[in-house]
């Protein structure tokens, strides 16, 4: 799965931002990726979310487009973005308030990881109203399952959620838009990036989206 922030950075150029994250998007679709997450900061924020999210929509091969949001303005949103391509949404909450979590025992039953590499240890309510999901990446690392890559607001690749440092993609990108190379040499790295995985010191969340 390849997750990308959909914040916008002040000091990133819109239009290579724009283009960088669907031609990143299309070169691991034709790697064999099928999902796509957009994370944050906080991308109900970002200007011109609707149109971002139908560019990766008519992807090829992407057939699973889902956000993590805070929710505060999912309400006003939700249709717009469902127009345009959005398939699922995650709302992360920071905290849970310790009655519901009580009253969350006995409810739910454990869930069968459903690809491999699933990163999140699943339940589900035994009503069948939904799923409750844990990713313990810390307590319990998942480098050698991992099958995740994540894209910055800035075009930086990153193949660890805990890498200090990452992969520039937007000269790449540029050269594609700029008619100096086709989509082979953007291919070639993201071929490459099954071997640079390993887990070195962390880089912020916040850059990256959690």
């Amino acid at each position: 799965m390849l997750q990308t922030s959909a914040h916008r950075r002040e000091n990133c150029d819109d239009s290579l931002q724009a283009g960088v994250a669907p031609d990143v998007a299309r070169s691991f679709a034709r790697h064999g990726v099928t999902k796509l997450r957009l994370t944050g900061g906080e991308p109900l924020l970002r200007r011109g979310l609707g149109d971002h999210i139908a560019r990766l929509a008519v992807i090829p091969g992407i057939d699973d487009l889902a956000m993590t949001t805070n929710g505060a303005l999912l309400e006003r949103k939700a249709a717009g973005l469902a127009a345009a391509g959005l398939r699922r949404v995650t709302v992360s909450l920071d905290s849970l308030d310790d009655a519901v979590f009580m009253a969350m025992n006995g409810v739910v039953e454990p869930v069968e990881p459903s690809y491999a590499g699933e990163v999140a240890t699943r339940w589900r309510y035994r009503d069948g109203t939904g799923e409750v999901g844990v990713i313990g990446s810390v307590a319990k690392p998942l480098c050698g399952d991992c099958t995740r890559a994540r894209l910055s607001a800035e075009g930086m690749l990153y193949t660890c959620l805990f890498a200090a440092s990452g992969t520039d993609l937007r000269e790449l990108v540029r050269s594609i838009h700029d008619g100096g190379t086709g989509d082979e040499a953007l291919d070639e790295r993201v071929h490459r990036l099954s071997s640079d995985r390993h887990r070195p010191a962390s880089v912020e969340m916040s850059h990256i989206g959690g």
